[in-house]
């Protein structure tokens, strides 16, 4: 497992039906340059469906970090609205 982690290998550990359990992540992993990385994305046959999860997961992401400044600022916005935006 160390030598793993020293080459920036992430570890999953599974379960006996291939389930995972957990993981184990380097303290620190090179970075690709992007060129590379979106070469590599738009290879995919499935580029789109990535692309598309991981853009919803960025839009979640910054209504959650939206949604925490403004309960921080004592301005919690309305629940229906907000998730008006989820569901957008």
């Amino acid at each position: 497992m160390r030598a793993c982690l020293e080459r920036a290998i992430p570890i999953v550990i599974a379960s006996a039906d291939g389930a995972p359990l957990g993981s184990m992540l380097p303290a620190s992993m090179p970075v690709p340059p992007l060129a590379p990385a979106l070469e590599e994305l738009l290879c995919s046959p499935d580029w789109r469906d990535i692309y598309r999860s991981w853009q919803r997961a960025e839009r979640m992401r910054m209504l959650a970090a939206w949604r925490r400044m403004r309960q921080a600022e004592g301005a919690t916005p309305d629940p229906g609205s907000y998730q008006s935006l989820v569901r957008r």
